[in-house]
């Protein structure tokens, strides 16, 4: 069970770690020597790069359908031929990624607050506070928020600043960032151990490392360096295996034993022997357990935590892998946790809106089932045959699961959005082999036999006809880009639930109505009539007429209106022009700009703040508190509370944020989910006067696009100089408010180049005479100011590092670097000054390439009034064109919109071409059952009229909601085309099996059109009854849906109501030329062969006709079936 189709995006990424080292020295070390050797990689489509401090990371993309097992081992093979990467640099690591990689959950580990038991025990200890009314309320408000620890632990400060007594609640000193390493090897391990997780991330925290702390004063004094020290603790930190010792019966292994097992060990490491005497670690440096400096802070409610983020694997059903993580959270709270005094609480759940996605779609779909069941018995008039009919839908759905089961699929709200489509269309087939069943039943055979001979004159018809209404979906298969990828679910769902009413309509509904139908035809369900009826009785009876009697008239009515139309050529085209005007014409002036998919409602808000370059993690920590206590009126008061009324936008239910060396992450979610999205406005508040920063505010979105959602436009610029893309970057920026007013924008990276750097350039003649090369002396620089790896320690079975590190005093301003003292063999220390110029510059704190190039991107997400097609023609026009002009004579640099704005050209490429093929498809499949070039045309001429009906829907639609043209909603006008011709269908082929019957032309298509009109609004009524729910319910995931709904119901409405007058009139132009041609309809189809009635309502509109029976006697024969 998901909330979307798997999406098949495939991706393999390249993570290669060199710690301390500049995105520079990244990108030049490792970057270019790995995209070298990638570029040719069989089957890539597209490669890009990021170089931060310390790590590299390249993306490939390959095209949709490559085997990422097979790219895996070609990717490999290539990284293999890369040679001589930095001494220190780590191997890379490959990892594959697809659209559904992203995070499921988020959890956090605090301190854990006291049991409602402990409470109540402190209050049986301390009457006199228990009357006190202050310390009742924040009691009670405490007692509240139990079930939410970060919040409970804030209101138990609160609580204890009030009253100092309240104090004994607190939790011991606990320093929650000091368990990052009991998370990894606890929290993390059990939660992969769960089936269909493919990761869990621990951040937060401190890492421990054994620091060896040196004195280069000792060390020169005995002519030794730091690299002395590295070597030696390299070099003895060993196990080594020295085979085995065969001895009597017995083998024993023989091992030598030097790897370090405690900070003692260490110490006692001989560096140097001189005069007999031996140099120690000790002798020159502290050794003892330390914490590395943080690389990530996590606070929540005011406190520190440990934040740990799953992500599922692709193909697993997330509900039960939602399921599992909540029953591991469970038991490590009651255990591991519990023992030290910290609790796991979850603070974002994916599976929420998915479960409120699936409860209501379902729900819509009973609902559709329930309206279409009714629709039967108001228009069958009958229990019994609304019971026969009515049996198709819960065996058609039920092996439609069993179906999608066994070809792979999964259950999600789009699948089950299009079974709720087919409910309505699911009757069709049962009504065509009713009818004809009935229609031998009235003649005089037993139910039996009537059963077998109805089903067997129409399975043929039934089967062709099911296969007109599905070879639309044909196209669906072949659209290969991500939005194409959501169709196919969709078209596999209505495809199969339709194919399955078939073999029930032949299989079943014979059976069910032999045991059903009464021995008597003049028995069922009629009336026995009263000769002296009671008032009451003649009342009922009036009013269970009521519906015959409109239709009947209703009927008349549109018969006498073709008359007079079919009464004058002038008439006849003066209509067929002006409908089909007027349906091109509004499908034009409605037409509304796309969008590509709808971001969803996922209650979840996101804000990133990147400050200037440059900023240390304490900095954007201060950052990260400054918007915790602007948000605090929102997230520490309790909902419902007289303090809430006041507030101007939702209360939040959770709050969270992360700060790293390069931004801060706020999340929040709002107590009432479907205000989620109106916390914008606050974050744009609290964010709206902090100055130099960038701020990008983003909904979670249903169907992320890299770190924007689907309506997020990248503009990327490539080029070979970071000072000039810079350049095109910030003329981008200033003029985007101009060209787009609303629209957000975030650079990425930072367009700021001015991250402070502090270069030490060796001077080569002095490095000479003190023997310290240039490998040597940036490693010592690099020990004494931030610490340097040298090698590994396992402590408790796992891996920290030693790091050789300087005193404190030794680095703590830039002007210190100078005075540095580096050991020389010589038994002298020398400054660094000495040694090298020391130099103030700048450089960029993170570097991207596209294709081997240098690039940024711009993220634009443009306002919510202005549709991504529009605001890409704008961008075209105004910033890239422009922008590529000017720089035209270098060929050097590009811009290209990329993100959601390239995928919504390529999808809507495919759609057009898919959607021109279905027509394509429908017209030949339709010319193969008429045998004949000229009647389809005639049918094709009611899609217009669909088409009109959808784009009216729509915009009606917006009137009262928000309903953009995306690339789902366009898969509702490919369902059109087969559902919609078949009411013309309908008419033109009974009125050709009018004229082969001797009727004039005139009172042939009258005739036809008489007959078909019952048949036409009974399942027009029941497919537009199914789909009302989906269309009409909001909530979580109907935006996934709507859209479709909606064109659906709009087309079928209007094509239904015009196609009784559009597709007779047409019909007679028709007939009129070929009478004027000086042939007959007999001559004419004499020798062919077409499709019995039961073709043209098989489909999705279409009802069945009664088989070898005279028109003059259908109505009669029909009256038990349609009232």
């Amino acid at each position: 069970m998901q909330l979307t189709p798997e999406v098949e995006a495939p991706t393999i990424t390249v993570e290669t770690d060199w710690p301390g080292r500049s995105p520079l020295e990244i990108e030049t070390e490792i970057i270019f020597r790995q995209e070298e050797e990638l570029k040719s990689v069989e089957g890539l489509q597209r490669m890009v790069s990021s170089s931060h401090y310390g790590e590299g990371e390249i993306e490939l993309e390959f095209a949709v359908g490559t085997d990422l097992n097979q790219a895996m081992l070609r990717v490999n093979s290539r990284l293999q031929q890369v040679r001589n990467y930095p001494e220190t640099a780590e191997p890379p690591i490959l990892n594959t990624a697809d659209l559904s990689d992203r995070s499921i959950a988020i959890f956090i580990v605090t301190p854990m607050p006291p049991s409602p038991e402990e409470l109540n025990t402190f209050v049986e200890e301390h009457p006199e506070l228990a009357e006190d009314p202050e310390f009742q309320q924040r009691f009670q408000q405490l007692q509240s928020n139990l079930i939410n620890p970060g919040l409970a632990i804030l209101r138990l400060h609160e609580l204890s600043q009030a009253f100092p007594a309240a104090e004994a609640l607190l939790p011991d000193s606990l320093d929650v960032t000091s368990y990052k390493r009991f998370a990894e090897a606890t929290i993390e391990t059990q939660f992969e151990r769960i089936d269909g997780v493919s990761d869990a991330q621990v951040r937060g925290g401190r890492e421990q490392e054994v620091q060896v702390i040196i004195d280069p004063q000792r060390l020169a004094a005995r002519r030794l360096t730091i690299e002395d020290v590295r070597r030696a603790l390299q070099l003895e930190n060993k196990d080594t295996s020295a085979g085995t010792l065969a001895e009597g019966k017995r083998d024993y292994v023989v091992r030598t034993i030097g790897q370090f097992r405690s900070p003692k060990a260490i110490e006692d490491v001989i560096i140097d022997t001189q005069n007999g005497a031996h140099v120690y670690i000790k002798d020159v440096a502290q050794v003892d357990f330390g914490w590395k400096k943080r690389e990530w802070v996590i606070r929540r409610y005011g406190g520190e935590g440990i934040y740990i983020r799953v992500k599922r694997e692709a193909g697993s059903n997330v509900l039960a892998v939602m399921d599992g993580l909540q029953a591991v959270t469970q038991e490590l709270n009651q255990k591991a946790l519990k023992r030290k005094g910290l609790v796991l609480t979850q603070v974002y759940d994916e599976t929420d809106y998915i479960r409120d996605s699936i409860d209501l779609v379902t729900q819509n779909l009973l609902i559709g089932s329930v309206l279409t069941v009714l629709a039967l018995l108001i228009f069958l008039g009958s229990w019994r045959s609304t019971l026969v009919i009515a049996v198709a839908i819960p065996l058609s759905l039920v092996s439609t699961f069993l179906i999608l089961s066994i070809l792979g699929r999964t259950l999600n709200v789009i699948s089950l959005a299009g079974l709720a489509f087919a409910v309505g269309m699911l009757v069709d087939n049962a009504v065509v082999v009713l009818e004809n069943i009935f229609r031998h039943h009235q003649q005089g055979d037993n139910p039996f036999q009537a059963a077998v001979k109805g089903a067997k004159e129409v399975w043929g018809a039934v089967v062709a006809s099911t296969v007109t209404t599905l070879a639309v979906f044909l196209p669906v298969v072949f659209v290969k880009e991500e939005a194409g990828q959501l169709f196919q679910d969709l078209a596999l769902a209505i495809s199969s639930a339709v194919g399955i009413s078939l073999f029930v309509s032949i299989t079943v509904i014979p059976t069910f109505a032999a045991k059903l139908l009464k021995n008597h035809p003049e028995a069922v369900d009629e009336v026995e009539e009263e000769e002296n009826p009671s008032r009451g009785r003649r009342f009922f009876r009036r009013v269970a007429t009521l519906p015959k009697r409109f239709g009947n008239g209703f009927v008349a009515s549109i018969v006498e209106a073709n008359r007079w139309l079919l009464g004058g050529v002038v008439r006849r085209v003066v209509l067929i022009v002006s409908l089909v005007a007027i349906s091109l014409g509004f499908t034009w002036y409605l037409m509304p700009e796309t969008e590509f998919l709808a971001d969803g409602n996922k209650n979840l808000m996101r804000l990133t703040l990147v400050p200037p370059p440059g900023y240390n993690i304490d900095e954007l920590l201060e950052y990260g508190v400054l918007l915790e206590e602007r948000l605090k009126p929102y997230w520490s008061t309790d909902p419902g509370s007289p303090e809430a009324k006041k507030l101007t936008h939702p209360i939040i239910q959770d709050f969270f944020f992360s700060a790293d060396p390069r931004e801060v992450d706020l999340g929040v979610r709002a107590a009432n989910p479907d205000r989620a999205g109106e916390l914008r406005p606050l974050l744009e508040e609290i964010t709206a006067d902090i100055p130099g920063v960038y701020v990008k505010i983003r909904q979670s979105s249903v169907f992320p696009i890299g770190s924007g959602g689907s309506r997020t436009i990248d503009l990327e610029i490539r080029g070979p100089e970071l000072d000039h893309l810079v350049t095109l970057g910030k003329k981008i920026l200033n003029d985007l408010p101009e060209v787009l007013p609303g629209a957000s924008a975030f650079p990425s990276p930072s367009l700021d180049l001015a991250s402070p750097e502090i270069q030490v350039i060796p001077k080569a003649e002095q490095q000479q005479e003190m023997e310290v090369p240039s490998d040597q002396l940036g490693y010592t620089v690099d020990a004494l100011v931030d610490g340097a790896y040298a090698s590994d320690y396992y402590l408790d079975g796992e891996k920290i590092d030693i790091t050789i590190m300087g005193q404190s005093k030794f680095a703590q301003r830039t002007q210190d670097l100078a005075m540095l003292p580096v050991a020389t063999p010589y038994g002298t220390t020398i400054p660094l000054g000495g040694l090298a110029n020391i130099q103030m510059s700048s450089g960029p704190l993170e570097i991207h390439r596209s294709e081997r190039q240098r690039s940024f991107t711009i993220e634009i997400e443009p306002p919510p009034e202005v549709p991504l097609e529009r605001a890409m023609k704008i961008l075209q026009a105004e910033i890239v064109e422009p922008i590529e002009q000017d720089v035209a004579q270098q060929g050097l640099y590009h811009l290209e919109l990329m993100g959601a704005a390239s995928k919504l050209t390529e999808t809507w490429n495919a759609l057009w071409f898919n959607l021109l093929l279905a027509l394509m498809i429908t017209y030949l499949l339709m010319a193969a059952l008429f045998e004949s070039w000229l009647p389809p045309l005639v049918i094709m001429f009611s899609v217009p009229l669909g088409a009109v009906g959808g784009i009216g829907a729509l915009w009606l639609m917006n009137l009262w909601v928000n309903q953009p043209l995306d690339v789902l909603t366009m898969i509702g006008f490919v369902i059109l085309v087969g559902t919609v011709v078949n009411n013309a269908i309908l008419i033109v082929h009974q009125a050709l099996q009018n004229l082969r019957n001797g009727f004039e032309a005139e009172e042939a298509i009258l005739d036809s059109v008489r007959t078909r009109i019952r048949p036409i609004f009974m399942t027009t009524l029941t497919t537009v009854l199914g789909l009302a729910p989906l269309v009409f319910y909001p909530g979580s995931g109907s935006e996934l849906y709507r859209g479709i709904g909606c064109v659906v119901l709009g087309g079928l409405i209007v094509s239904t109501i015009f196609t009784l007058f559009l597709v007779p009139t047409l019909f007679s132009l028709f007939v009129g030329m070929q009478l004027r041609s000086g042939r007959s309809f007999q001559e004419d189809f004499e020798d062919t062969h077409f499709v019995e009635p039961a073709v043209a309502s098989a489909g999705a509109n279409g009802t069945g006709n009664n088989h070898g029976v005279s028109i003059h006697d259908h109505e009669h024969e029909t009256d038990h079936i349609f009232p």
